[in-house]
């Protein structure tokens, strides 16, 4: 005699069963939990490689326009002579000013006298005001703006400055600065 019904699972059985579709979920979220880490990871080393892979210090953000990252290079520049003006050190220019450019020489003719007699932090603050024009000049921009310099117990200075920048295609496109001279006055 043969019965068309199935044995009846015994609670083992379907114990077993129901553990069995428990490590196959677990399972399943556990490699897409894994996926999506591999994937931050890879978006993070994308954004790194983007940006140039610079590590610390002032970034420029990926996919700026080339006039914000002239006005961000620009800024930098000022922090780093805001840097140089206390301690007279060249290396806090060197990657913000062209070597061989005349407001480069110009610091190093007073790097002597600033390191005989540092004046030690905090660092002169540097700032660009917002109402800036970038004029073309050639392939070099002048970034025209007022720029006040200021320091803990110093009156705040200001100035209206013709910052010629000019372009380091050897340093990843970075921006640096060639002289600085005073706006003309209309």
């Amino acid at each position: 005699m043969s019965s068309n019904r199935f044995d009846p699972l015994d609670e083992n059985e379907r114990e077993w069963l129901r553990s069995s579709r428990r490590q196959r979920k677990r399972r399943t979220w556990v490699m897409l939990a894994a996926a999506a880490v591999v994937i931050g990871v890879l978006v993070w080393l994308l954004v790194v490689l983007l940006s140039g892979g610079r590590g610390g210090g002032a970034r420029t953000p990926v996919g700026t326009s080339a006039q914000d990252r002239l006005l961000a290079d620009s800024r930098r520049a000022l922090q780093d002579w805001g840097r140089f003006g206390v301690s007279g050190d060249l290396n806090t220019v060197k990657a913000s000013f062209w070597a061989e450019g005349p407001q480069y020489r110009q610091l190093a003719q007073e790097a002597p006298r600033l390191q005989q007699h540092p004046i030690g932090p905090p660092p002169y603050q540097f700032v660009l005001e917002d109402n800036v024009q970038i004029l073309p000049a050639g392939t070099d921009r002048i970034v025209r703006g007022v720029i006040k310099t200021s320091r803990q117990g110093q009156p705040t200075l200001t100035f209206h400055w013709d910052i010629y920048m000019r372009q380091d295609r050897g340093a990843g496109g970075r921006w640096r600065i060639w002289t600085v001279a005073n706006t003309p006055r209309r």
